[in-house]
């Protein structure tokens, strides 16, 4: 597929799926892709919140990527993409890149009246344990919410793994809002002492595996 074709397909409503990894994607991408790694629990997340009216349109560097993203896809019942791209992001169109942080980062930001941060974990993973002063929308129902969300703030996003939360920055993106990518488990915020963690019991519900790698250093990338 061309350049041209790729920006068309956007133009008129279909999905963008930035198969790399979210490092790779956060520093430099095609404005209005999503990024859903094909290293993660790609067919699970993108079954969640792919409205299955549109097209899909797949795009990476590695051509590897595109054959497994797409095994994957049939597996919740798309049998083929209306297309793919292999190659070098830039020679679609200009890239644009996303702000990352840490947790550490966050004390300061919660303070400012001009940042925001948002949880798109699973509900019973807030229940579990969450940050005080966050709001919270799940990653599947970001995109009915989106217009909720202020259009003059940073957006500060994050899940449990990073891997939901850098496909909730392409979401926020493609409502030409200002989001922000924090790049690490959650974990890491337990172990900020400046930030308010609230519990309210034990989350029993099983992580998706992408979840697990980033908090394991023991399980593969």
């Amino acid at each position: 597929m061309s350049s041209e074709e790729i920006l068309k397909g956007m133009k008129a409503g279909a999905w963008v799926v930035d198969l790399r990894h979210r490092d790779l994607w956060s520093e430099g991408h095609l404005k209005g892709s999503i990024n859903f790694g094909v290293e993660g629990s790609f067919a699970t997340y993108f079954g969640w919140i792919f409205p299955y009216e549109k097209e899909v349109i797949l795009i990476s560097d590695q051509k590897e990527d595109i054959s497994k993203a797409q095994r994957e896809l049939v597996r919740i019942g798309i049998d083929r993409p209306k297309a793919s791209f292999v190659g070098e992001i830039s020679s679609i169109s200009e890239k644009t890149s996303v702000k990352k942080v840490t947790f550490e980062d966050l004390p300061q930001a919660l303070k400012d009246e001009d940042k925001l941060v948002l949880d798109v974990r699973r509900n019973g993973e807030r229940k579990s344990s969450h940050i005080v002063g966050s709001i919270h929308i799940p990653l599947h129902q970001l995109e009915e919410k989106v217009n909720s969300l202020p259009k003059d703030k940073e957006i500060w996003v994050h899940c449990a793994g990073a891997y939901r939360a850098s496909a909730a920055v392409g979401l926020l993106e493609q409502a030409n809002l200002h989001p922000v990518l924090i790049n690490e488990p959650y974990e890491k915020a337990l172990t900020v002492s400046a930030l308010n963690i609230a519990s309210e019991g034990l989350d029993l519900t099983p992580n998706a595996p992408s979840d697990l790698k980033n908090q394991n250093p023991k399980l593969p990338a």
